[in-house]
């Protein structure tokens, strides 16, 4: 099976990103600041349901309330990807 056909696209909303816009805000607001980029993709997943991220940015989402974290090496679908896709 392809990865990209795993794949989803979530448009960006203006109900997404008004929702990114009040992660960032409250984020800056208690010190944790973070890039906005990373509200916008925690607040895309929310919409959608999806509250586990997978990311080598551990340390910024884990600020967001709902969202849950994985480090993609933690994962064997990501290693054996890898693998395929690099060509060893």
């Amino acid at each position: 099976m392809e990865l990209l056909s795993l794949i989803s696209v979530i448009n960006l909303n203006y109900k997404i990103a008004f929702h990114g816009g009040k992660i960032y805000s409250e984020l800056v607001r208690r010190g944790l600041g973070i890039e906005l980029n990373d509200c916008l993709i925690a607040a895309t997943g929310l919409s959608v349901g999806i509250t586990e991220i997978v990311t080598r940015n551990i340390n910024h989402f884990e600020r967001i309330d709902g969202i849950y974290t994985r480090h993609r090496h933690k994962l064997r679908f990501f290693s054996v990807v890898e693998r395929n896709y690099s060509g060893t």
